[in-house]
């Protein structure tokens, strides 16, 4: 309470101050919540050995407060330490405690924060410690503490982690507390209440220059193969670069700016795309050392800041250990995904001959694989197969299945085989598995599906055919499988069987043993998923057919759709089908409802049908009209229940639609159609029908009368000759009235229009600026009121584009003769018109009459000003150096202005004058400075932004600046030209004078003179110079000046000689070009001068001399691949002359070329160098180097092979060895080092040879053909360093197991001489036997042991095995076998041949008899090794085929080896065959005959025959029986055909028949004609009255002999006389077009007719007729025909327009409005709002051709406007006099103002102003007469504040507080002023600063309000005040401020009294300093919160300090402004402007 009670203050203000401080630190505070306490540690950037603090800052959760702490901090690498945790930065260690340094507070080390912080000795373990002793603290902008931290001098480059942590010393936990909410000892808390952010330290490489990158995280892991496949392979270098600003702060970079690029070429797998992202393979590997990348750019995120130089980073590569994760297939040694896709493959053609063939998979080879796709050695891969029956894999089949023997897994466990026996598609499930350690156990991995296609005959589809089983017709398309559901009682019988099947290889019908017989038939319903009602299947019990029965209840559940499904006895299912000619269709019934018809209408309502009945929808308060609708709006409705067309089921077909609803006028016995402009039938939601009944006046001018009148009606709907009705009665209602508007002194058809009066010049008189208006009332009969009352007018709402009238710019009075209103405007309107020249006044006029009164009756009046112009302006100049400033006005009524003033320049510098125009605008006082541009002529001066700057040369110039209008019509301008003027200078002729006439310009050589010197040579004489003289105005030589002329000598801009000053060391005239410049010094008196320009010349040259460089000896050096010269030892350079002020520097001059050359070298100029001179004056010498050479000699590399060791075998190692295992000594580096090609060469130690075979070993190694290549080859010589011995050692080497193949025939000694000459494979090489083994001593044994004897007997066929191999008696020395080989023999059986069969007779020919022969003159042997050996029947071979069956022809013999045989294997056939000769058939011995009877149905028919005899002769017949034999005729042509009619065909007899005999084989066959329609009845539909037609595209077979002539048509059905005139029929393009013509309108629809076409005999048919059933429809409706809103609508009169066009109109819809007093509708739907109540608008669309009429309407109510009345507010003193008050309207309609609405508008105060206190302002109001219908009022208070008179204490307060002084130093305390202000409280001294200031006031004598809300007219004051404003010159005290700040743009000037929000402050601030640039965002949580026009303005107001966080990180911009904080706040602004 310290400085709360302050002296006088009473006891009874003491308790109640105490009792309220008690109240609030005893409040209880919730539960607290987790994460209390945040630290952060900021980040730095340090070098190697440097040491800094770095800050911590905390954040508090709101609501709590930390009363202890207890920090220490942990760094995570040793190269950089934490040396301590403090309070604040430390300065010094006394030995008990730390000195920190001043000037940087942190929270701890506030003075204002009481408590005792400790932190640890230097050598201690860091640690802080702060005790708050009763404080504590919260969130705060400053740091908490300091962790000071070091990295070492020898810290690596890098980021390194800070982390803040609990005292390390103590087991206990604890790392702050907090207060505790409740009182009584402090909660405790750990490390788990607090987020503890670390920071990061960078540690630089030394000599970065800054900005420079570093690389965050440089190790990038290798993505494993789903992380690449996740797309987790690229990394994004942006986000682990970070910049370091030249200020050592951490910046992310900017990805859009990044660009690196790789040092050196990549590893394998890595790549840099874009410059941005670094990309890993799979296959990449570990890289440890990392690899180089430049940072060619970057730029910082949110910082102008970017590298500024390229970097260099290192990246490192990371790959985990490899395991076996993926079991699948690999291709090219990585792993590749199985595909998810089925691999098809067509097994070889079927054969009786079993062989496999591989499949190749495409999925690859079997493997194991590591997590990176990498293939691995182990664990082993097989393959295990699974077989399916179908494409899912679902019905696997039998392992005992056949196709398990015909599809297998390879031998060697690669792939899959898949034999040409394989009889049925099959789906193989390839699978990968490997086996455990533990046997049996497999672990499955991925797995592939491969379809393997049999080319055994299979059947693939069932061709179903359907047939009628009952004798009820049904409609539908059988052949197609469709079937109505019959009605009734009626029952459908379907019958299904398969017809035939189709082959899968060629989708052609299946024929002989192929032919499926063992299947079933299944019908089963697939849709709906329930069973459907009435419908029956059955299965016949042969389970081959099947029935379906169908009756009128399958309506219920309908469509149904029944599936046919055929199933082989192995249950494969076929692909069940119906064939349509050509066409596949799926083998399915579809049961369909049968198009439905109306029988009834049926009014729906509570759940009940009631036919013939309309009814009204039985909900609350709905019946039938019983009012008559008045006009203008009134409306009487009804909603009436859903009327339903139900058909021949009594389902509903559709809804009785609105269109088909009339209402009738019934009298008596007469009925009289009511217009539907009058009774609208709308459709509703689900589907009801809305009756709206509006009424009108119609018919004629002056006879018009109401278009519905009292009486009865009749409600009638009809559909198809359906009707449904409903009564009622209609009475007329009490009279209502209203009213329209009259615009006195408007023709009719104008708009009513005012204008507003010029501020500048004069409005043309027929503009008028006044109006009177009144109303016409009627009833709502439309029947004038008659009544003898006086109307009396009142006026709401009166508005101007919506929103209130101010400051009367326009008025409105009632007349006196109560006969309207009469408006008035000002000229001040124009100030409210915004961007527009248009404006709209809008008011509700309300008229009593009586005790009735209209509603509000709207008026709009278009208030007009002219096209804003320029007319007045104001251009000032004011000069920068205190001269007199320029001012000019100009009033611009018609014509542009023009003016002008002169300048004179200065004789010296320069002068700026700034231009401002004010006061710009246009005819009404309107600011127009926007809309005026500047542009500018400027000549000898600048012109820029405003800013004309003149100099002494802008004489005779001029600035011409026109300001022009811009965005009016007349674009009027305001000329201004400024005229420059100073003096020149000629000579005594008048010609103006040149530097040449003083003095010799001509080109001087260098001699070492000064410029004194040289100015005395090149000065003409005194006579030769003319005088110089200060020119006239008229040109000619005035004043002569030639005494006071100096000459000034300057090189590039700086001073070199002035030749009217004195030097004590002359300067020397040095070779150059320089400018001379002539100047005239004129005495100005009292020792002042001003020098004037008289002419310059810029081009005065001297030139350098020239000489020689040579040298004392030789130059020369070794070739080191520069041309940089280096002087050997001794020698020197000399200039030529030996000048004493010039040296060469060597360093200047190089060699003309780099290469070593015997030849001289010119030496040169160094490329960057233009002089190898040094000293003061080289730049006055040239130098010739002709005479300076040198030379430059080879340089010597020394070869060292390398030390290798090699094994023998490893010739490609040691060759490539030769070429690489050396190393060179003395080369160079980089594209200057030799290229060296070549090979290095081994030889003997002994003899020194050259070694080519590289046995085993020791050589040495000698140059060979190392040579130098390239363009550096002549650089250099090589040489070979001696001594260096390569060994080779023996290879210890696999055995070879070999075995050699011979054939039976073989006898022991050849066997023995094969064993000898032998070859076997060693390492890889192929050796002969007879070189490792002595082959003399080794012997062959059979199976059984014995020895096979080396004698000229045959050897059985078998396996033999040579003995005595063992494993080291090597006949090489370069080998050592590990173990002993094998090597054995096999001897294969003879394979039998076609040349083993030989005639031992002719083969010949026998008779053909009909019986069986054979042939027996043959034998059986082979030849071997020219041996023959014999065969014996039986023993060695068995005749397999040698008999001709009976046939004739060939026949070949056939043999093959005996079952017991081991030296014989296979088949032969013999190489000729032995024939029958051929039986000659002749005429009259056969007859050839068809068999079967075919009749065309438009499928190839194919003819079957059969052969009999017919000879007489006995011999002949018993051989020609043979020829009548099923299936004897092969060869067949012509037998098949499609056409009806006789066909040929032909072909040959499989026994002995001749083709040539006289034509017997040629027969004659035929194909009936079809007696069948191959045209089903045709259904059609027409639109009623229009032509119609139907095409019916027939087949290839139909059309064959039918034209037009064949064809013709009658009508055979039309009871409803639909068909106009006569149809016809043609044929054309293939199509029988049936045309007819309708005739007939809507009341046809749905009625039919039928016509009958008739074909006559065609090629394949027999005469046939069909019908085509045509129906009339209704003509397309416009679907979704309505307005874009359909429901009705409301508006308010105020509002101008309602827009709700119609959509999807197919005509162009006529709009109507049934109440044109309420509302017009123009033609695009737009509807203009005139008045109150109700109207109908009505769209119709007409009928054309093709669409129907459609029709839509809404009712649109007018409803009464709301106007805001408010009324003001207003301060005063208690005492003072009551200030007057006035009411503001707002919601007017556009054209009407507060004078037409309102009779009556003020405002008071219940007060008479003499009691303190917070009053309301009531404002009251009456509207006029006819805008009280049209109008509601809603009252806004306004408040009126009395504040207290000053009392006792303020009179006495001042002389208890006298003498106090102010702690600021201000000389009047504010808090010891006022009574309500605490001198200890935070905003003591920005109140103390405002208030002795002026700045702000008290709010009483002896109150502040410090807390009380700041108002916007005190923020206006306080601006205006810190502007220098004098505030105090204004009829309020706000008023100047007020207009200062809008004039500026500050404010709109609105609600002065209102308060303030923070960000509402934040902007008036924010303009009021420019509204300068920001960047950056807001942080705080409620960021969001801040709106978008003040967000720049709160950005800046944060970064400025302006405005900060109220806690919580919030920024709570909509919170309220207090006093206190506005004094804060301004202050600040101070302090920034000030800076």
């Amino acid at each position: 309470m310290k400085n709360v009670i302050k002296r006088g203050t009473s006891l009874l203000l003491v308790l109640a101050m105490l009792l309220s401080f008690a109240a609030v630190v005893g409040a209880e505070e919730p539960a607290t919540p987790e994460k209390i306490l945040t630290l952060t540690v900021e980040n730095a950037v340090l070098h190697a050995g440097e040491t800094k603090c770095l800050p911590v800052y905390e954040t508090v959760k709101e609501g709590h407060s930390v009363d202890m702490v207890t920090l220490s901090a942990i760094s995570d690498n040793k190269n950089v330490v934490v040396k301590g945790v403090y309070a604040g930065i430390p300065a010094e260690w006394t030995g008990k405690k730390w000195i920190y340094k001043e000037g940087e507070n942190t929270v701890l080390t506030n003075p204002r924060l009481e408590g005792i912080s400790s932190a640890a000795a230097p050598e201690d373990i860091p640690l802080l410690t702060w005790l708050g002793n009763d404080d504590s603290f919260t969130t705060s902008d400053l740091p908490l503490c300091y962790v000071q931290v070091t990295a070492t001098a020898d810290a690596a480059p890098g980021a390194y982690q800070i982390n803040m942590t609990k005292d390390p010393n103590v087991q206990e936990k604890t790392l702050f507390s907090i207060v505790n909410p409740e009182g009584g000892r402090s909660i405790t808390k750990t490390a788990d209440d607090a987020i503890l952010n670390p920071g990061t330290v960078i540690v630089l490489p030394e000599g970065v220059n800054l900005p420079t990158v570093i690389l965050t995280d440089d190790t990038f892991a290798v993505p494993t193969w789903e992380e690449m496949k996740a797309d987790k392979d690229e990394f994004a270098l942006a986000s682990r670069l970070k910049i370091i600003g030249g200020d050592k702060k951490l910046y992310d970079v900017d990805p859009a700016s990044l660009d690196v690029s790789a040092t050196e070429n990549l590893p394998d797998g890595v790549y840099l795309n874009d410059g941005k992202t670094l990309e890993l393979a799979t296959r990449a590997e570990a890289n440890t050392t990392g690899i180089s990348l430049t940072v060619k750019s970057a730029k910082a995120v949110g910082a102008d800041i970017s590298i500024s130089a390229p970097a260099t980073v290192t990246a490192k590569i990371s790959k985990a250990t490899p395991y076996h994760l993926y079991t699948g297939f690999g291709k090219s040694g990585g792993y590749v995904p199985a595909p998810t896709t089925t691999q098809e493959v067509t097994a070889a053609e079927y054969s009786d001959s079993k062989a496999f063939r591989p499949i190749s998979l495409n999925a690859g080879y079997p493997a194991a694989f590591d997590q990176f796709g990498k293939e691995m050695d182990s664990p082993k891969v097989k393959l295990e197969v699974m077989l399916f029956s179908d494409e899912e894999c679902r019905n696997p089949l039998s392992s005992t299945d056949d196709a398990y023997q015909q599809v297998t897994v390879t031998e060697n466990q690669t792939g899959v085989q898949v034999s040409n026996q394989l009889k049925k598609d099959v789906w193989c499930m390839v699978k990968t598995y490997v086996e455990a350690e533990s046997a049996g156990a497999k672990t499955y991995g991925e797995q592939a599906k491969v379809h393997i296609i049999s080319q055994y005959p299979q059947a693939e589809k069932a061709v179903i055919k359907l047939t009628d089983g009952s004798s009820n017709p049904f409609s539908g398309n059988m052949e197609k499988g469709t079937f109505d559901i019959p009605g009734g009682s009626g029952r459908t019988t379907i019958k299904f069987a398969v017809d035939k099947f189709l082959d899968k290889k060629n989708n052609e019908e299946m024929k002989g043993e192929a032919v499926p017989t063992n299947y079933t038939v299944a019908a089963t319903q697939t849709s709906p998923a329930t069973p459907a009602d009435d419908v029956t299947i059955s299965i016949d019990s042969d389970g081959k057919t099947g029935t379906i029965t169908v009756g009128s209840g399958a309506v219920k559940t309908a469509p149904v759709e029944i599936e046919i499904k055929v199933t082989l006895a192995d249950n494969t299912e076929l692909t069940g089908i119906l064939k349509v000619g050509t066409e596949e269709l799926p083998a399915k019934i579809t049961l369909k409802k049968g198009n439905p018809f109306a029988t009834s209408l049926a009014s729906y309502d509570s759940n009940s049908y009631a036919k013939g009945e309309i009814r009204a929808d039985s909900y609350e308060g709905n019946a039938l009209p019983t009012v008559l609708p008045g006009i203008g709006g009134d409306e009487a409705s009804v909603v009436l229940a859903p009327l339903y067309v139900l058909d021949q089921y009594d389902a509903v077909m559709q809804t009785v639609a609105a269109a088909n609803y009339k209402l009738y006028k019934v009298d008596g016995e007469t009925k009289t159609p009511i217009s539907a402009d009058y009774a609208k039938f709308e459709n509703g939601t689900e589907d009801r029908v809305t009756l709206k009944l509006t009424n009108a006046l119609a018919g004629e001018e002056g006879a018009k009368s109401l278009a519905l009148t009292a009486g009865n009606y009749q409600i009638e709907a009809t559909y198809n000759n359906k009707t449904a009705t409903a009564n009622f009665a209609l009475v007329e209602g009490e009279a209502e009235l209203s009213g329209t508007p009259i615009y006195y002194g408007v023709e009719a058809g104008n708009e009513p229009t005012l204008y507003v009066p010029y501020t500048y010049g004069t409005l043309d008189s027929k503009k008028a600026t006044t109006m009177q208006v009144g109303a016409t009332i009627t009833t709502q009969y439309g029947r004038p009121y008659g009544s003898s009352e006086t109307p009396a007018y009142a006026l709401n709402n009166v508005e101007l584009n919506g929103e209130a009238i101010q400051n009367n710019a326009v008025t409105w009075t009632v007349e006196t003769d109560n006969t309207g209103i009469k408006f008035t405007v000002d000229k001040s309107a124009a100030q409210l018109f915004g961007t527009s020249n248009t404006a709209t006044l809008t008011a509700e006029m309300r008229v009593t009459v009586g005790e009735k009164s209209t509603p509000s009756i709207p008026i709009s009046i278009t208030l007009r000003k002219d096209a804003s112009k320029l007319a007045h302006l104001v251009v000032t100049g004011t000069p920068n150096d205190g001269t007199a400033a320029f001012t000019k006005e100009a009033t611009i009524l018609d014509d542009d202005v023009t003016a002008s003033y002169n300048l004179i320049v200065p004789n010296t510098g320069s002068r700026t004058y700034t231009i401002a125009l004010s006061e710009v605008e246009d005819q009404y006082g309107t600011a127009l400075t926007d809309r005026v541009s500047t542009s500018a002529d400027v000549h000898s001066a600048t012109y820029d932004n405003g800013i004309l700057t003149i100099n002494p040369q802008s004489a005779g110039g001029k600035a011409v600046l026109t300001f022009t209008e811009s965005g009016t019509p007349t674009g009027h301008k305001v000329v201004l030209t400024l005229n420059f003027a100073q003096m020149s200078f000629v000579n005594s002729d008048g010609a103006d004078y040149k530097v040449g006439m003083w003095l010799n310009t001509n080109p001087k050589d260098y001699a070492g003179q000064t410029w004194a010197e040289l100015y005395n040579q090149i000065k003409w004489g005194a006579a030769a110079y003319p005088t110089v003289h200060i020119e006239n105005e008229d040109g000619t030589a005035g004043q002569d000046v030639t005494s006071s002329v100096k000459v000034v000598v300057k090189k590039d801009g700086a001073e070199v000689f002035d030749s009217s000053k004195t030097y004590t060391e002359q300067p020397k005239a040095n070779a150059g070009t320089y400018t001379i410049e002539l100047i005239y010094v004129k005495d100005e008196g009292e020792g002042k001068t001003n020098s004037y320009p008289i002419d310059s010349f810029t081009n005065f040259t001297i030139s350098p001399k020239t000489v020689k460089i040579t040298a004392n000896r030789a130059i020369t050096k070794e070739y080191d691949g520069t041309q940089s010269l280096v002087l050997p030892s001794g020698v020197t350079l000399t200039i030529e002359g030996n000048p004493a002020d010039l040296t060469v520097d060597p360093n200047a001059l190089q060699y003309a070329s780099a290469d070593a050359s015997a030849a001289a070298i010119n030496i040169v100029l160094a490329e960057d160098k233009t002089t190898c001179l040094t000293g003061d004056a080289a730049a006055n010498y040239n130098v010739d180097l002709s005479e300076l050479k040198g030379t430059i000699t080879a340089r010597q590399l020394t070869v060292t092979p390398n030390t290798q060791t090699f094994t023998y075998g490893q010739d490609t190692e040691i060759n490539a060895a030769l070429e690489r295992e050396y190393t060179v000594s003395n080369n160079l580096e980089g594209t200057k080092a030799a290229t060296i090609t070549g090979s290095m060469k081994l030889t003997d130690t002994t003899s020194g040879a050259d070694v080519t075979v590289y046995n085993a070993g020791t050589y040495n190694v000698a140059l060979g053909n190392l040579s130098l290549t390239g363009t550096s080859a002549g650089n250099y010589q090589l040489e070979l360093a001696s001594g260096t011995h390569w060994t080779i050692s023996k290879k210890s080497v696999d055995p070879f197991n070999v075995t050699l193949e011979a054939e039976y025939g073989i006898n022991g000694s050849e066997l023995y001489a094969m064993m000898k000459a032998a070859k076997v494979t060693v390492d890889g090489q192929e050796v002969n036997l007879n070189t490792l083994y002595n082959v003399e001593a080794l012997y062959i044994k059979d199976v059984d042991g014995n020895n096979v004897p080396k004698t000229d007997a045959l050897v059985n066929a078998g396996e033999y095995t040579v003995t005595s191999l063992p494993a080291t008696t090597l006949g090489i020395a370069n080998y050592e076998f590990k173990t002993a080989p094998t090597l054995k023999i096999k001897v294969k059986p003879h394979t039998l041949t076609s040349a083993d069969i030989q005639s031992t007779d002719n083969w010949g020919t026998k008779d053909f008899t009909g019986e069986e022969q054979t042939f027996t003159a043959f034998k059986v042997s082979f030849t071997y090794n020219e041996r023959t050996i014999d065969l014996v029947e039986n023993q060695d071979y068995v005749i397999v085929d040698n008999s001709n069956k009976g046939t004739h022809g060939n026949v070949t013999l056939r043999i093959k080896a005996a079952d017991g045989s081991t030296n014989y294997t296979g088949e032969a056939r013999a190489p000729q065959s032995w024939s029958i000769l051929t039986f000659k058939v002749r005429t009259g011995d056969l007859e050839i005959y068809q068999t079967n009877t075919l009749t065309y149905d438009g499928t190839p028919k194919t003819a079957e025959f059969a052969v009999r005899v017919i000879s007489t002769d006995p011999a002949r017949q018993k051989v020609l029986r043979h020829f009548t034999i099923p299936n004897n005729i092969v060869d067949m042509w012509g037998n098949t055909a499609t056409d009806a009619g006789e066909h040929t065909a032909g072909g040959s007899f499989a026994k002995g028949f001749s083709k040539a005999d006289n034509g017997v084989n040629v027969f004659t066959w035929k194909i009936l004609k079809s007696d069948k329609s191959p045209i089903q009845n045709q259904s059609a539909s027409t639109k009623y009255g229009q032509p119609g037609s139907k095409e019916i595209s027939v087949s290839d077979g139909v059309k064959k002999g039918l034209d037009t002539s064949d064809l013709s048509v009658l009508v055979l059905t039309d009871t409803n006389s639909i068909i106009k005139g006569t149809p016809s029929v043609t044929f054309e393009n293939g199509k029988i077009i049936v045309n007819w013509q309708l005739q007939g309108d809507a009341t046809t629809i749905d009625k039919t007719a039928t016509l009958r076409v008739t074909v006559a005999e065609t090629d394949n048919y027999k005469q046939y007729t069909f019908d085509v059933d045509v129906t009339v429809t209704a003509k397309t409706p416009q679907t979704n025909f309505g307005f874009t809103t359909a429901t009705d609508a409301t508006v308010g009169y105020a509002e101008d327009t309602y827009t709700n066009p119609v959509q999807n109109a197919k005509t162009t819809p006529a709009y109507t409005s049934s109440n044109q007093n309420v509302a017009t509708v123009a033609s695009n739907g737009v509807v203009t709002i005139l008045d109150v109540g109700t109207t109908t608008i009505t769209a119709n669309a007409p009928e054309n051709g093709e669409y129907a009429s459609a029709t839509a309407s809404y009712t649109l109510t007018v409803v009464p406007s709301t106007l805001t009345v408010t009324a003001s507010s207003a301060t005063m003193t208690a005492n003072d006099s009551v200030p007057s008050f006035t009411a503001s309207v707002t919601g007017l309609k556009r054209g009407q103002t507060t004078a037409q609405v309102f009779q009556t508008l003020t405002a008071s105060a219940a007060t008479d102003g003499k009691t303190a206190g917070t009053y309301a302002v009531n404002a009251s109001a009456t509207l006029k007469t006819d805008f009280v219908p049209r109008y509601t009022l809603r009252f806004v208070p306004g408040t009126l504040t009395v504040n207290p008179a000053q009392t006792a204490i303020d009179v006495v307060l001042p002389i208890i507080i006298g003498g106090n002084t102010c702690a600021n130093g201000y000389a009047n305390c504010a808090c010891e002023s006022f009574y309500d202000l605490d001198a200890s409280r935070w905003y003591h001294e920005a109140i103390d600063w405002a208030y002795s200031l002026g700045l702000m006031n008290g709010t009483t004598k002896s109150t502040f309000g410090p807390n009380a809300a700041a108002t916007r007219a005190q923020t206006w004051t306080m601006l205006a005040r810190i502007a220098g404003q004098d505030t105090r010159r204004s009829s309020t005290w706000y008023e100047v401020g007020q207009k200062w700040a809008m004039n500026l743009g500050i404010t709109d000037g609105t609600n002065p009294m209102g308060s303030l929000t923070r960000e509402q402050l934040a902007a008036m601030l924010y303009r009021y300093v420019g509204s300068p640039a920001v960047n950056g965002t807001l942080t705080f949580t409620d960021s969001a919160n801040v709106s978008t026009w003040a967000r720049n303005a709160m950005i800046w107001a944060v970064q400025n300090g302006i405005l900060d966080g109220v806690g919580g990180n919030r920024l709570n911009p909509k919170g309220t402004t207090t006093r206190a904080q506005a004094a804060a706040i301004f202050m600040r602004l101070s302090n920034l402007i000030n800076k």
